[in-house]
């Protein structure tokens, strides 16, 4: 049950978790430290994508955007910019897409291949009162609380964080990007941000 929503007769109120053994779990923790030491090694994520990697928190994001607004200011121009959240992004990750990306990153095949795996003919239960509900199968998501989840998604949406090119700068942290642009005004500013913003609409397409 996600806190503090108006009414919780709807089913997005609710997030589900994904409840593992501790097998799973050693499993999915010795793949996630394979993945992060060679996307690391490689550099396959981009520097400014922070969270769900090791030595990049949401502090440092913070702290690299302060500076850009103050060198701005120093040079008497404006920084705009935008921030975008991914309303459920855990649950919305379309597997056909993730493994295309894995393979765009250039992911050794069998990682790719593990994932896969671990992504398909997975399914849910609804328990309320004691009284368990007929399986549901989930065809899409990756599972909330699982330890492979978040570097999974960072992997997913980090197209969205090479949109601003030469244009602007972005940030990510995890499911929530940022795009930051340096002008003299801010209406050049806005629609270098619409025009970017115009980009992300189509990924999301």
């Amino acid at each position: 049950m996600k806190l503090s929503k108006p009414d919780y007769t709807k089913p997005n109120a609710y997030c589900p978790i994904a409840l593992v053994d501790t097998i799973s779990k050693v499993i999915e923790s010795m793949v996630v430290e394979l993945l992060s030491y060679i996307a690391e090694l490689h550099q396959l994520i981009p520097p400014q994508c922070f969270g769900g990697r090791p030595g990049r928190t949401g502090e440092e994001a913070i702290l690299i955007l302060s500076e850009k607004i103050m060198n701005a200011w120093k040079e008497r121009d404006t920084y705009s910019v935008i921030v975008m959240d991914v309303v459920s992004a855990f649950n919305n990750v379309h597997h056909k897409r993730l493994s295309h990306n894995l393979r765009k990153r250039k992911l050794p095949d069998f990682i790719v291949h593990w994932i896969e795996s671990f992504l398909s003919d997975r399914y849910t239960q609804l328990c309320f009162s004691g009284v368990d509900s007929a399986r549901i199968t989930i065809n899409a998501g990756v599972p909330q609380g699982s330890p492979i989840s978040p570097i999974l998604y960072l992997f997913y949406n980090v197209d969205l964080l090479e949109i601003p090119g030469t244009d602007g700068l972005s940030w990510g942290f995890i499911d929530d990007i940022a795009y930051g642009v340096q002008g003299e005004l801010d209406q050049h500013n806005a629609k270098k941000l619409q025009r970017m913003l115009m980009k992300a609409e189509e990924w999301r397409e």
